[in-house]
């Protein structure tokens, strides 16, 4: 050891990790600008609009919720108009052209055209090819809206649809609608889990510090690209599984193959309080005020087909299978795979050809039309 090594200050351990320690926070937060500064440029700002702050509580309890009223902008990966009342599509005017014919689509997310241009979903693509059959003007008012539950749609039609006198009433019923109702909150997100802003209505309430971290959740979506499209991947992800989760339950059920006649009963009575009642009640609400009515079904599980096919039976109500119609698929996941957006399970714009094409078919043979 030399008198030069004797002077040269020694570094103690602690501080050694201490600049380790410090090393380290700083590759990672370059690395976190990098990640940021990329996902920014690279990814499309389109993609970012999977989850939307576009919706508002409904004055109606028993709607629930809308889309916010008057809005124009970009939601769920395309451009997204709606009118004073929360629902897509141009201003409605209350008195009905001369002439005209008046349908009323009511549903969720899958008359609402999730993911798919407003010109392209098959309530649009339904009142072009109705205009050019009949000769006269033909609109589709789109009452639907994500999420919306069977008695949300009972309530949109007595509260909403019903005061613009349609002469014909389509009901798109999926197989979500016996599910609780959803929520939204002040800042016009929509929610599956409980509703952390009014405890009244339901029976349990988010513990203090997972509310605090929803919040903390939130606002690092907002502000990181990076982590909202981190949460996108994840939530592609999840669809990908529950898809996957639903085409073996499936299976299971189609034993005897691909979507089998459903025919008649039995009726499962898990779904009458949720489903089958309101639908029955929304069938003599639309009789009672004149207007026919049609129904829509989106769903491969067989309690759901039967249930629905029972109650067209006893209502006398025209009924057609939309999944069915979409060709070339021997299973769920073949479907989902040939017709669906791809990064999530509704159906995009050729499959909504396909519909509008078949209820124009649907409408005319059973005589719905006026």
């Amino acid at each position: 050891m030399t008198p030069n090594d004797l002077a040269r200050p020694r570094h103690s351990l602690g501080r050694r990790i201490l600049f380790r320690i410090g090393a380290v926070l700083l590759s990672l937060v370059v690395l976190a600008v990098v990640l940021e500064l990329g996902t920014r440029l690279l990814v499309p700002e389109s993609a970012f609009r999977v989850y939307s702050n576009i919706f508002v509580r409904d004055p109606q309890p028993r709607v629930g919720y809308t889309l916010k009223r008057s809005y124009t902008g970009s939601a769920f990966g395309v451009d997204l108009v709606t009118n004073s009342l929360g629902f897509r599509g141009p201003e409605w005017s209350v008195t009905k052209p001369p002439l005209s014919l008046r349908i009323a689509l009511i549903g969720d997310s899958h008359a609402f055209g999730f993911g798919v241009e407003f010109e392209q979903t098959m309530g649009e693509l339904l009142a072009k090819r109705l205009r050019a059959r009949l000769g006269r003007p033909v609109e589709v008012l789109n009452f639907g809206v994500n999420g919306h539950n069977t008695r949300q749609q009972l309530a949109v039609v007595e509260q909403r649809a019903l005061q613009f006198a349609p002469d014909l009433v389509l009901v798109l019923v999926g197989n979500t609608e016996a599910e609780r109702q959803l929520w939204v909150d002040e800042d016009g997100f929509m929610h599956w889990g409980i509703n952390t802003e009014n405890t009244g209505a339901r029976d349990i309430s988010y513990h203090p510090h997972e509310e605090s971290f929803a919040a903390v959740q939130k606002r690092a979506y907002t502000v990181s690209r990076f982590l909202l499209w981190l949460h996108l991947q994840w939530y592609r992800y999840s669809l990908a599984r529950a898809a996957h989760a639903r085409e073996v339950a499936q299976e299971v059920q189609h034993v005897a193959g691909w979507l089998p006649p459903a025919g008649i009963g039995p009726v499962d009575k898990d779904l009458v309080p949720y489903v089958s009642a309101p639908l029955s009640t929304m069938v003599d609400i639309c009789r009672a005020h004149r207007a026919r009515i049609g129904i829509l079904t989106f769903t491969s599980l067989m309690n759901w087909r039967t249930t629905l096919n029972a109650v067209a039976q006893e209502k006398g109500v025209p009924l057609i299978e939309l999944a069915p119609l979409l060709e070339g698929a021997d299973s769920w996941k073949e479907l989902l795979e040939k017709w669906s957006l791809g990064w999530d399970g509704h159906m995009a714009a050729p499959a909504q050809e396909v519909w509008a094409a078949k209820v124009e078919e649907f409408l005319v043979h059973t005589g719905l039309l006026p």
